[in-house]
């Protein structure tokens, strides 16, 4: 049984992960939510750093949200991905460069993983730009949860990694008694926000 990542094989039987277009989709819908409910007409451009390339689950994130984007906010440029070895001295230092070389026409920044995230905030932070920029990102860690309560990130999309590893063990015990499991179980995908953080089931997502 895989988990998270999916192996190209048939003799895997069961395969249990987030979707990670509906994640990637999902964070479309809170950044444009949240220009929204800030008065912020829906032109300008939106940067996207993610962690790697030719990863399959940060290619599918980044794929939903571009064509979330295209369906709910057209007039919006996402601009060209850049990509940061999964280093978040290096994600500081892209929204950096993408907030230098943008200026006003910046209206947002989606980050793909948590350690682009961590780099997006600290940006966002140091410059001030709370008020200004609308980010959002993948995962948590202890500086995106810092992050969310500050304002610097105003939405995180969460996967269930306990839920994935519960589920798994629960498959593999099913296959081993000869039962009949799904070849692919969506393990969900959860935006939280500063208004819905604090819940029960959403701290158990923020830090299981």
């Amino acid at each position: 049984v895989t988990i998270d990542n999916k192996v190209n094989s048939d003799k895997i039987p069961a395969f249990l992960a987030t979707n990670n277009k509906v994640g990637g989709a999902l964070c479309a819908d809170q950044l444009v939510a949240n220009l929204k409910a800030k008065g912020v007409p829906l032109k300008g451009t939106v940067g996207l750093v993610s962690a790697m390339a030719g990863i399959q689950v940060l290619g599918d994130r980044d794929q939903g949200f571009r064509d979330r984007m295209k369906e709910i906010a057209p007039d919006i440029n996402v601009l060209e991905t850049r990509f940061t070895d999964n280093d978040i001295a290096k994600s500081l230092a892209a929204a950096e460069d993408i907030g230098t070389s943008q200026g006003d026409k910046l209206i947002g920044i989606f980050a793909d993983n948590n350690h682009t995230g961590d780099g997006v905030a600290r940006m966002i932070s140091e410059r001030n730009l709370g008020d200004k920029l609308v980010a959002v990102a993948y995962d948590s860690d202890p500086e995106e949860v810092s992050a969310l309560k500050s304002g610097a990130l105003k939405g995180l999309i969460l996967q269930d990694p306990y839920g994935m590893g519960y589920k798994g063990c629960a498959t593999a015990v099913t296959l081993l008694d000869g039962g009949k499991v799904p070849k692919y179980l969506d393990t969900g995908a959860v935006a939280v926000t500063k208004d819905n953080m604090n819940d029960k089931k959403i701290q158990d997502l923020l830090d299981p």
